[in-house]
C-alpha cells in the first residue's frame, strides 16, 4: 500500500519501513520488562496501524492483541469481563480524560480496521 506522502517523496516509504522495524525491536525489549503504561498502549496502537499500512496483516493482529491485552490490564476497558470497570474517581480529571480518549481511540481503530 502506498503511503500518502510517499506519492510526493518516494524515499518516505524506506524511512517508514526502517522506523517500523526499529519500533518493533523496541517494543519487544519493552515487553520483556512486563511494565504496562498508557503511553506504551498508545504506541502499540500506532504500531499496529502502521502494520496495516505496510500490509503486514499477521503483525497487525499480534500487535493489536498486545495493545488490547495491555489496555485491559490498565483498566481502559474490560469488554470480556463481568466485573465492574476499575474506578478512576481518585485520578485527576486530566488523567481520566486521557484514559477516556485513549479508550475511544482503541475502539474506533478496532472497529474501523476490522469492519
Amino acid at each position: 500500500m502506498q503511503q500518502g506522502y510517499a506519492t510526493y517523496e518516494p524515499e518516505a516509504t524506506k524511512a517508514v519501513n526502517e522506523f517500523y522495524q526499529e519500533a518493533k525491536t523496541l517494543w519487544k525489549k519493552e515487553r520483556d520488562f512486563g511494565i504496562d503504561h498508557i503511553c506504551t498502549a498508545v504506541a502499540l496502537l500506532y504500531l499496529a496501524i502502521t502494520a496495516v499500512s505496510l500490509e503486514a496483516g499477521a503483525e497487525y493482529v499480534a500487535l493489536l492483541g498486545d495493545c488490547l491485552e495491555m489496555s485491559s490490564r490498565l483498566g481502559l476497558f474490560n469488554a470480556n469481563s463481568f466485573e465492574a470497570p476499575r474506578s478512576t474517581s481518585s485520578e485527576s480529571p486530566d488523567w481520566q480524560r486521557a484514559v477516556s480518549q485513549i479508550a475511544w481511540a482503541l475502539f474506533n481503530t478496532v472497529t474501523y480496521v476490522e469492519f
